[in-house]
């Protein structure tokens, strides 16, 4: 094997490794959410980072509640990190927990239920 070689199949080794441990997002593209409330728009962006975390944690094989939990932070800003880090206070905290409580603070029945948004009925209907 060549040195460009031996190289070539290091790097696509790291790049495996970072997918499966660290969680790029390379496998799935999950946007950054900020949490901040402006109309219905806001609740696509909610509804928009939902699916894609949600998708990737099943997408990468992720098991583990606590790496659940540090993959679903990952791509919080702003008042949506706040909310992330208050709430994640409780060590007893379950990775389903946390998706309710996300429900609960940024997809409200009382603000989706006349929202025309696709994702919404995905999210709603519990795909994944």
């Amino acid at each position: 094997m060549s040195k460009e070689e031996l190289i070539e199949t290091l790097k696509s080794l790291t790049d495996v490794l970072n997918n499966r441990v660290i969680g790029s997002s390379s496998i799935v593209d999950v946007p950054y959410f900020d949490g901040k409330y402006d109309g219905s728009y806001s609740l696509q962006k909610a509804d928009l980072y939902f699916f894609k975390i949600k998708l990737f944690i099943v997408a990468a094989g992720l098991e583990d509640d606590q790496v659940k939990i540090a993959n679903f932070g990952g791509h919080l800003t702003s008042d949506a990190l706040f909310w992330f880090a208050t709430t994640i206070k409780d060590k007893s905290l379950t990775y389903e927990q946390l998706v309710k409580k996300f429900e609960e603070k940024y997809l409200p029945e009382s603000k989706t239920k006349y929202c025309e948004w696709p994702l919404l009925t995905v999210n709603k209907n519990r795909i994944l």
